[in-house]
């Protein structure tokens, strides 16, 4: 007897038996994977009443392993004959041995099949019915990895079946609504450290910038992520995620002026005096100084380097 949390072998075919809780048979079938478990068998009413008298979950299932499918048959047809022999009273509609599995429909089936759902939209209560039964699933390793190696292996023809099949359906289309919920799963709020104003994402965050005209970047959000993860400043600010509490700590590097020998404690400093000398009328002028000390030239007619590096 087999339990609702066994885990099945499902290339494994078998012969199984449905019980009542006093252990006496009346349903005999073949299977592969969980079919033994599942009771909803709404071709066989006699089948379901019982199912419903005794419970789904109060049902008890045996079941016998066989090396192939075809001894898989010939044992569910010998129990059926044994058991009824027996004078055991089962609910089979037949003798066994004429299940469907590996069927393939023929193109006509297949085009009558979707006529008659197509156009069909589920109910919303359905729908939720649906997604509560899958919430918290999850596939083995096994399984990830038979589903990794069909994908990396598809044949030529398989790959253009798909994209026939996009281009008629006009592409991989994304509605609106789904966008906003995919962005908001994975928005994170982020902090300035200087200013303490919280945004709603780095999006948002590489906007101000862009309001503020402290860059002409196409894309700040991938800047304002960076100095998130490297903890370093951009363009004078620093930043961090608004749902982290540790303490951060702003790491400045001295900078000095090779003509004036005059040291300053970062390069927004630096970009200071630059500004107080009249020297230059921009807004992110610490952006040319970095860019001096990395690549060894002048800004604002003065060379800078850091302070512990050699000359």
């Amino acid at each position: 007897v087999t339990t609702r949390d066994y885990i099945p072998d499902r290339s494994m075919f078998y012969a199984y038996v449905h019980c009542r809780p006093d252990f006496s048979p009346f349903y005999v079938g073949k299977g592969q994977g969980s079919r033994c478990h599942k009771m909803n068998r709404t071709h066989n009413p006699h089948h379901q009443n019982i199912v419903k008298k005794y419970g789904a979950e109060n049902i008890l299932v045996g079941k016998l392993d066989c090396s192939s499918e075809e001894i898989a048959f010939e044992l569910e047809i010998g129990l059926i004959k044994c058991l009824s022999r027996s004078g055991v009273k089962l609910v089979n509609l037949t003798e066994g041995g004429d299940g469907v599995s590996g069927h393939i429909h023929s193109a006509e089936t297949r085009k009558k099949i979707g006529n008659i759902h197509r156009g069909k939209t589920m109910s919303p209560e359905a729908c939720k019915k649906i997604a509560e039964a899958g919430r918290g699933r999850s596939h083995n390793a096994a399984a990830k990895l038979k589903m990794s190696i069909f994908a990396k292996n598809r044949s030529e023809e398989h790959q253009k079946k798909l994209n026939e099949s996009r281009e008629r359906n006009g592409g991989w289309v994304v509605s609106p609504e789904t966008r906003a919920k995919i962005a908001a799963k994975h928005m994170r709020k982020v902090q300035c450290i200087e200013t303490g104003q919280v945004f709603k994402s780095t999006r948002a965050a590489g906007q101000w910038y862009l309001d503020q005209g402290l860059t002409t970047c196409k894309n700040p959000n991938m800047s304002v992520n960076k100095a998130i993860s490297q903890k370093i400043g951009l363009h004078g600010y620093h930043w961090k995620l608004a749902s982290s509490h540790e303490p951060y700590e702003i790491k400045t590097r001295s900078v000095l002026c090779s003509e004036t020998d005059l040291v300053f404690e970062s390069a927004k400093s630096a970009a200071q005096w630059c500004i107080a000398q009249g020297l230059t009328q921009s807004k992110t002028p610490e952006i040319r100084i970095n860019q001096a000390i990395k690549f060894c030239r002048t800004a604002y007619g003065y060379h800078w380097r850091l302070v512990h590096e050699d000359q």
